[in-house]
């Protein structure tokens, strides 16, 4: 669930949500993934599902591995999709940049100068710390 919006991160994208195949779940199950998913709070998510908060969490939390790996599962795929998202708007963020670096308003273009810089510096940062995690888990 997204923290900046009232709206429900799975809501927000073209996110697949879990199909009742996914896992070894029962129906009651899979409505309440579902309602995770697309509910802001797990009281909501158990009240839309049919279902009790207790087992809602304990389903999360406690007893049910199969219905906490399909929970984890399907919140990595709103991530994913979340993530294919921004970098889809990433081309467009540069190009808007790009053309307040040639804009006759300084202050436009020493924002637009230090946000690329600052997005440049992290990009590099990170590939750094990618290629530095790959390389310590070929070691391990």
């Amino acid at each position: 669930m997204s923290e900046e919006s009232d709206t429900p991160v799975a809501e927000q994208s073209d996110t697949p949500l879990p199909e009742q195949g996914d896992q070894l779940l029962t129906p009651k199950q899979h409505g309440a993934l579902i309602a995770l998913l697309s509910e802001l709070s797990i009281v909501k998510a158990a009240e839309k599902a049919g279902v009790g908060f207790s087992t809602l969490r304990g389903w999360l939390w406690l007893k049910e591995p199969e219905f906490r790996d399909a929970f984890s599962d399907a919140c990595g795929r709103v991530v994913d999709a979340t993530i294919n998202q921004i970098q889809d708007s990433l081309s467009a963020a540069l190009t808007t940049l790009g053309k307040d670096l040639a804009s006759t308003d300084f202050e436009q273009r020493f924002r637009a100068a230090c946000k690329l810089l600052e997005v440049g510096i992290q990009g590099i940062t990170l590939g750094h710390l990618g290629r530095r995690i790959r390389a310590l888990e070929e070691v391990a």
